[in-house]
């Protein structure tokens, strides 16, 4: 994840091992964290879970997900925070 560290990042992500990868944008990756949202709605995105970051086939590190702007409900955009594990 330091490659994209202070940047806007696109590319996929996915919160669950048989899930597809989905189109994503990570803002604002400072030390404490990083938002991500999602270009698709994503359903029960749940604080505890990994985020698994891609680019194309590498991957790029996790993070596990502290809060979801909705967790519930499958609103486009919706977006959740993620705190790298190093």
């Amino acid at each position: 994840i330091n490659d994209i560290k202070g940047k806007n990042w696109q590319g996929t992500a996915k919160c669950r091992y048989r899930q597809r990868d989905q189109a994503c944008v990570l803002e604002d990756v400072g030390e404490q964290g990083a938002l991500v949202r999602f270009t698709n709605p994503q359903r029960a995105i749940t604080p505890g879970q990994y985020l698994v970051l891609y680019d194309g086939e590498r991957c790029l590190g996790g993070a596990i997900i502290e809060s979801g702007e909705d967790e519930t409900e499958t609103t486009p955009g919706n977006a959740l925070e993620a705190f790298n594990t190093d």
